[in-house]
């Protein structure tokens, strides 16, 4: 996901948590699953300083979500 505006969509659409924070420069999600629980932070400026890390750090939590939703079938 090069654009994060997507990404905080698609998590909308699949049921997470939108979180509202005073930052403007970051989203905060959160879902669960069984008793595990997960929260993502997007980062929606590209000028900060890890927004690619941030970004990809997101997207692995997110995975691990959808393993462990996977796993609970």
């Amino acid at each position: 996901y090069e654009n994060p505006e997507i990404l905080v969509e698609k998590l909308k659409a699949d049921g997470w948590k939108h979180i509202h924070r005073k930052r403007t420069d970051i989203a905060v999600f959160q879902n669960k699953t069984g008793n595990k629980f997960f929260q993502v932070t997007i980062p929606l400026d590209r000028n900060l300083g890890d927004f690619e890390e941030a970004l990809e750090i997101a997207l692995q939590e997110i995975e691990s979500f959808e393993k462990e939703k996977e796993n609970k079938k």
